[in-house]
This record gives C-alpha cells, sequence and structure tokens, in this order.
C-alpha cells in the first residue's frame, strides 16, 4: 500500500511541475527558470486588514481562508508597499486575491522581471532598516524612489551579487501578491511575506546530520535524552526490540515539528506514540514485535509515524 501511494504522489509530484513549468514567470537567468516554488494558496477571494508594521512596512491579518490544506492561514503575515503614492487603508477590510510572486497569471500591474531579486532581499534582509528594504523593493519594481543612500545601495549590490542562484525553498519566504478584486483608483498593492513549509525527513538523516539538530535533546515517554545519546540510540539495530523501532520514528517525527514541518496530521500519533513509550519503554525493556502491546498498539503508531518522516502525510518530504 506504501508503496502504490509512493508512487501516486511521485506521479503526482511529476504533473504539478510540468504544470506549474508553463506557467512559471521567467527571469534573464536560466537557473531562475526553473525555479517554481511550491505554494498553495486559495482560488477565492479572501480578506486583508493592514496596519502598520513594527519591523516591516505593513502588517496583513488574513482572514476567510477556505478549509483545505493551503499554506495560508488565518493569521498575521508581515508585509510590503508595491506601489508608491496610492494610500492604502489602514483597519479596513479589503477583498483581495493571492498570487505567487512567481505565478505567470498575476495581474499585469504586478508584473515585474524582479520579483527573484525581490524574493532575495526578503529573505536576506536583517541587518537594514524598514525603510531600506521598503526603498529598494519600490526601486527594484521601478518607481524610482528618492532618498537612496548608502545603505540602500549596499544592499543594491549584494543583490546583484547573489540574487541570480536564489529560488526559495523549504524554510525560506516568498512574497505573496495582494491584488483587490475590485480595484479602486488610489488604493495600493500590497504583498506579504510566506514562509514556505520544512519538509520532513527520515531518523536515517537525523541519525547522520547532529548539526541539523534544532535541539540538544529531546524527551521520548518522559524520559530526556542528550542529542549525542539520541544519536547513540539511533545507531542501535531494532534486532527484537520494538522500543528501538518506536524511538526511530518518534524521534523523527519530533525533530520535523520542531524544525517547522506541517504537523496538522501528526500531533495525535506523536502524543500517542509517547504515551506508549511511557507505558512499555524505555529503550531496551525488550518489547516483542509478536506481544500484543506491540500488534494491537505500537505497530500501527509507528506506522503512522514513518508514513509521516517519508512525506506520505501532511508535509513533504525533502529531495536533497
Amino acid at each position: 500500500m506504501k508503496k502504490i501511494r509512493k508512487n501516486m504522489l511521485v506521479t503526482l509530484a511529476c504533473a504539478l511541475i510540468f504544470t506549474g513549468a508553463l506557467g512559471s514567470v521567467l527571469s534573464d537567468n536560466e537557473k531562475n527558470e526553473e525555479c517554481i516554488p511550491n505554494v498553495l494558496l486559495p482560488s477565492d477571494p479572501v480578506t486583508i486588514v493592514v496596519t502598520n508594521g513594527a519591523i516591516t512596512y505593513f502588517d496583513h491579518r488574513l482572514s476567510d481562508i477556505p478549509e483545505g490544506d493551503y499554506d495560508v492561514h488565518n493569521d498575521v503575515y508581515p508585509g510590503w508597499c508595491v506601489q508608491m503614492g496610492p494610500h492604502m487603508p489602514r483597519e479596513e477590510e479589503i477583498s483581495v486575491l493571492l498570487y505567487s510572486s512567481y505565478d505567470s497569471d498575476m495581474p499585469e500591474d504586478f508584473m515585474s522581471e524582479n520579483w527573484s531579486k525581490i524574493n532575495y532581499l526578503l529573505n536576506n534582509r536583517e541587518g537594514f532598516s524598514r525603510m531600506v528594504v521598503q526603498r529598494v523593493i519600490w526601486h527594484l519594481l521601478d518607481f524610482n524612489p528618492k532618498n537612496m543612500g548608502d545603505s540602500e545601495k549596499d544592499l543594491l549590490d549584494m543583490i546583484d551579487s547573489y540574487s541570480d542562484d536564489f529560488c526559495p525553498g523549504p524554510g525560506d519566504v516568498i512574497a505573496i501578491l495582494c491584488a483587490n478584486t475590485t480595484f479602486v483608483d488610489g488604493v495600493q498593492r500590497t504583498i506579504f511575506e510566506l514562509r514556505l513549509p520544512q519538509c520532513t525527513r527520515t531518523q536515517g538523516y537525523w541519525k547522520n546530520h547532529p548539526d541539523a539538530w534544532p535541539v540538544e535533546e529531546i524527551t521520548i515517554g518522559g524520559t530526556t535524552y542528550t542529542k549525542d545519546d539520541a544519536i547513540d540510540i539511533l545507531k542501535t539495530p531494532v534486532k527484537k526490540d520494538m522500543t528501538i523501532a518506536m524511538f526511530y520514528q518518534l524521534v523523527a517525527a519530533k525533530l520535523n515539528v520542531l524544525n517547522g514541518c506541517e504537523s496538522s496530521c501528526i500531533g495525535d500519533t506523536i502524543k500517542a506514540a509517547d504515551t506508549w513509550m511511557a507505558k512499555y519503554g524505555p529503550v531496551g525493556n525488550d518489547v516483542k514485535a509478536s506481544s500484543d502491546a506491540w500488534d494491537d498498539e505500537g505497530e500501527p503508531l509507528k506506522d503512522m509515524l514513518d508514513d509521516y518522516n517519508n512525506g506520505w502525510l501532511c508535509a513533504s518530504h525533502c529531495t536533497e
């Protein structure tokens, strides 16, 4: 069943990549022609309320996101101005359609060859003030703002030096465009930053990449292990002890969630597996595969965790 599901997902992924390639916004750089960040946005209008941002130019409060596996939620996102001059009403509900900044179907007045550079900027803006970043965004969108000082020039030099090879991946930020459904002259166009979901990795990855761990210790079934101790257990053959098999998958699932992966489909399973380890563990307690504790309770939880860690549930799997 797992192999069939995996093959279906690979086929679907290939179809989506092919379809996305037809609709990508092409840049002058060949590598960016292949850059198609996978982001799922609702096709129906949603509502935004814009307020002044503390770190970014605007904050966008989204609402009316329909049910579904969308990458945006009813939440607050940092955002920026697209145009110079037009006013953006604060604290007013505005109906908008959302577009990826790599979507060739974006409205004509959003079209630009520089969205790749803007996405690079949004991922590397630390150390620059909000107004410096905002003026550089205006500059890249051909609005030619005044007061372009040394900081703006330094930021543009950095973008020109490094942005050609940049393609947003898991954990990176991508600009999402907000297009008013009923355009009113003088009302601002805006963008907000969406962080792409992290991808899952298996216990084999976490075993061999200690520097990638987001924590220095992890608690399994009520017992806390240092990173080094946990990795030693991950390197221990299962043989006939199913507490080790459960430990493998539960550690990987917890690290994937801590690393930022979508967890809506696995949170309850992680809690249940933790409870199982607290009841039948700790590691080394020699639970047999033929026991009722494993056959009836443990193995279904372990299999669900394994599916999650391999990207077969609500979070995609890393390809590198």
